[in-house]
């Protein structure tokens, strides 16, 4: 079985979903001020956070959490645990982005706020899956 080093996936993970996340923040900043969100921007972006940031608090609680400690062993888990919540993460990041982008194509303007709440459906699942993976990573046991 392939291993991988706790410490270096959660390294991996936190880079993907701070720069998912902020890539997605710019577009959305961008959207709600001179785009298809304008109209309700309050409305929008209580849509927006807890699509990503709650996932990205909680990782850097950890990292608090942890530089708060003395240093442990280095503790090796299954790599197929890793890849799972990293694909699961990318999916659920690159679902948001593509929401986001055909936003301007699939809604009209006064209808953009429907459009994001019906998106729910499909995200909310991805979403889920993406959170119970990061979750069986982090509570992974030592190897």
């Amino acid at each position: 079985m392939k291993t991988i080093s706790l410490a270096l996936g959660k390294r991996r993970l936190f880079k993907l979903w701070g720069v998912g996340a902020a890539l997605l923040f710019v577009l959305f900043l961008v959207m709600s001020v001179g785009g298809p969100l304008q109209g309700d921007p309050l409305k929008a972006w209580s849509w927006f956070l807890p699509s990503c940031f709650p996932t990205l608090f909680l990782m850097v609680g950890v990292y608090v959490a942890e530089a708060n400690q003395p240093p442990a062993e280095d503790r090796q888990i299954d790599s197929f645990v890793f890849s799972i919540a990293a694909w699961m993460s990318a999916a659920f990041l690159a679902l948001i982005l593509a929401t986001l982008l055909y936003l301007p194509f699939g809604a009209a303007p006064d209808k953009s706020m429907a459009y994001l709440e019906r998106a729910n459906l499909w995200l909310a699942p991805v979403q889920g899956l993406a959170t119970a993976a990061l979750g069986a990573f982090f509570v992974a046991k030592k190897k």
